[in-house]
């Protein structure tokens, strides 16, 4: 081979890995990475106010991504969907820091199933019946801690007899769990 071929080459590629270099010390620098904005909770519309008000208590500290993509959904959605959200955040509130960790690392063992895996899972909880789903869903719910106190509470109150069979009910559907 020509050597002064190899000799003009290794010039136009220290000037392209330099380009490149260059290109990405630009493109990666903070500056560039834009950061979205906070959206502050006062400035969305009466109407997204309002679907998001459950959650206008700790608007502040969610990520401004996350405010963002939030007022996104919020805003591509139709009434009824603005309703399911407006559920959802009401109910996420109601929850205790212990629940949201549960919900939080089910959610990232879903994440980290195999695509094909979150397809099928997806496509078996949309094709069994709204009965069924809520029967589920009752079925694997958990106390709050304030509820767990109320009933331990009651059960405090009951009589021996009573408790006792109360207890007795709780370990029989302990050990032999109706299916939903």
């Amino acid at each position: 081979m020509n050597t002064s071929v190899i000799m003009r080459a290794k010039p136009v590629a220290k000037t392209a890995l330099i380009l490149v270099m260059s290109l990405t010390a630009v493109l990666l620098s903070p500056g560039v990475i834009a950061k979205p904005a906070p959206v502050h909770f006062d400035t969305l519309s009466a109407e997204l106010q309002d679907t998001l008000s459950p959650m206008k208590k700790d608007w502040h500290r969610l990520n401004p991504h996350m405010q963002h993509r939030i007022v996104k959904r919020a805003q591509n959605a139709d009434t009824e969907e603005r309703a399911r959200l407006k559920k959802q955040a009401k109910r996420w509130r109601s929850l205790s820091p212990e629940q949201h960790r549960k919900l939080r690392k089910a959610r990232q063992r879903f994440a980290q199933l195999p695509p094909h895996k979150r397809k099928e899972l997806r496509h078996h909880w949309k094709s069994i019946s709204a009965e069924k789903r809520h029967s589920l869903m009752q079925y694997h719910r958990r106390l709050s801690p304030a509820e767990d106190k109320e009933v331990s509470n009651k059960v405090k109150e009951m009589i021996n007899k009573d408790r006792q069979d109360f207890v007795d009910e709780v370990h029989r559907q302990r050990t032999q769990p109706s299916e939903p």
